[in-house]
């Protein structure tokens, strides 16, 4: 009898401990790393500056996951569709872009690739040609953004009399029959020499 209870008391307290084991693990919080998700890159043409922004949301994402340089390529090549992830890779030839590790790198050329180069100018006149269509299409806090926007680049400092006057000659030109010579395209634009003195 002594062997029987002996073996009881054993299993009792190993009930016990079980019990009181679980109990713990039913109190601790069950942690888990959270899955890093970038946005989805769908180009818009109409923003000059899209690829710029986007790479600069994605590494404010990032920075809230420990990352190296090979997952974070990998998760952007994720954020492609078939057509760009095929553009990016043509950009990177003959680099093989599976055995891309270089997370500045793809940045660089996917901004080269698809955002637009403006020059100084083109970023000038384009400020001068704003327009705000009332608060029916826009906020006034919206268009005070793209205003600020716009001044970003417009390297106020360096904006002197040349500058001006260069300006206003092309910004004159409003006649229908003027349109190819003040067209800007691929940010070049038809810029006037400095007015010639003549002898007399």
């Amino acid at each position: 009898m002594a062997d029987l209870d002996t073996l009881v008391a054993q299993l009792a307290a190993l009930t016990a401990a079980l019990a009181q084991a679980q109990n713990v693990q039913q109190q601790q919080p069950i942690t888990t790393q959270p899955q890093c998700v970038l946005p989805v890159f769908m180009l818009n043409t109409a923003d000059p500056h899209y690829t710029k922004s986007w790479f600069a949301q994605v590494e404010m994402i990032l920075r809230l996951h420990a990352h190296n340089d090979n997952d974070k390529v990998d998760l952007v090549m994720a954020s492609l569709d078939t057509s760009t992830f095929s553009k990016v890779r043509r950009a990177l030839l003959p680099e093989d872009i599976t055995e891309l590790h270089d997370f500045a790198k793809l940045k660089k050329t996917m901004i080269k690739l698809f955002d637009v180069e403006e020059s100084l100018f083109a970023q000038r006149f384009a400020a001068f040609q704003i327009e705000w269509g009332g608060p029916e299409q826009e906020s006034v806090r919206e268009y005070e953004a793209r205003i600020k926007a716009n001044m970003e680049s417009f390297e106020a400092d360096q904006f002197g009399e040349n500058e001006i006057a260069t300006l206003n000659f092309v910004m004159g030109m409003k006649a229908r029959a003027l349109e190819p010579l003040r067209t800007i395209r691929n940010g070049c634009c038809f810029y006037p020499h400095a007015p010639r003195t003549t002898s007399p």
